[in-house]
């Protein structure tokens, strides 16, 4: 409203008056066609979509279940398509899409919601080269509104992996200008890439110029002590300060799941395996420091199950998946 806006509607699953009358609340599921349909129908013409609808549900990877997929698909994946085909009639100039920088960095646990965005910058993209309007916007933690206010443990954590909060004031600021730029997709977050370069985007070399520690560089045993007790106080939700290096991990609350993430970590930066047992096992901080600090073991090779293919193969692969599922479009 403040950019000019006539009149917004807001469809929600739970409607609720609002108090400015330029403003309309719209009970519905973004997920569900038919409900779409029917309140793009009854608002009249519109001039812009903004899809700002999330859904989470963490679990590791392995243990992805179909359910859990379509849990978070539902909002974000369905509910883009199904604004994309409601509205290829409307004269919109504008077609937003909330995207997460969890399709550039990956999340841990976070599999399933890091796919669902994935989809809406290739959705974005698809539409740009329709000539539609699209802008895909992989957003950083928002810090002070929605999901992470209400959830400030996660804010910690995510503060503790180097993703710093970003103002909601400084967001709409920064949506503002790319609205005015003829970009298709763009990040906007606020990132210490020395935390960052800690945790699994170090081995990635897209982000590598970023990263301020040399991938090789091998740290003592206090600069370890100093990671490890961020990366505990992380998965712990809590600070760093509040952990007691003489006590065991086990006594401090750390579960199947928390070892599970504190043994990716440490393989992933330090390339040592620690088995989630012997965490279990109750072993103190200074403990595993020594565990980190023996000499890195030989990278395990990568192999790319589809590097085989030509890019034939691959298309027709990816078109046998889509059309065996049925369900997204």
């Amino acid at each position: 409203l403040d950019q000019g806006a006539e009149h917004v509607a807001v469809m929600t699953r739970t409607a609720r008056p609002h108090l400015d009358p330029r403003v309309s609340v719209h009970a519905g599921d973004v997920g569900d066609a038919a409900s779409v349909a029917a309140i793009c129908q009854s608002v009249g013409p519109l001039s812009g979509v903004v899809h700002a609808a999330m859904q989470l549900d963490d679990v590791p990877t392995r243990k992805l279940t179909r359910e859990r997929l379509e849990k978070v698909f539902h909002a974000k994946i369905h509910g883009a398509w199904n604004l994309h085909q409601a509205t290829l009639d409307q004269p919109l100039e504008h077609f937003i899409l909330y995207s997460s920088n969890a399709t550039w960095f990956g999340s841990g646990g976070q599999g399933n919601y890091s796919a669902a965005n994935a989809y809406l910058d290739a959705l974005a993209h698809a539409r740009r080269a329709q000539g539609r309007p699209a802008l895909v916007v992989n957003w950083g933690p928002i810090g002070d509104v929605g999901y992470l206010a209400r959830n400030p443990q996660v804010a910690t954590w995510l503060a503790s992996g180097g993703s710093r909060m970003l103002p909601s004031a400084q967001a709409l600021e920064a949506l503002r200008r790319l609205l005015l730029s003829d970009v298709t997709q763009a990040g906007v977050m606020d990132v210490d890439w020395d935390k960052m370069g800690q945790g699994q985007s170090r081995r990635s070399a897209r982000f590598a110029p970023l990263l301020s520690q040399a991938a090789d560089a091998a740290p003592v045993s206090d600069d370890v002590r100093k990671l490890l007790l961020a990366q505990l106080a992380r998965v712990l939700g809590t600070s760093p300060e509040a952990i007691d290096p003489r006590r065991p991990v086990s006594e401090m609350g750390l579960d199947s799941l928390m070892s599970l993430q504190l043994r990716n970590w440490a393989k992933t930066s330090f390339n040592v395996t620690v088995t989630a047992s012997a965490l279990l096992a109750g072993p103190t901080v200074e403990e595993l420091v020594g565990m980190l600090t023996v000499a890195p073991q030989a990278p395990e090779p990568v192999v790319d199950p589809l590097e085989h293919l030509d890019d034939a193969a691959v298309d027709e692969l990816l078109s046998a998946l889509l059309l065996e599922d049925g369900s997204v479009p």
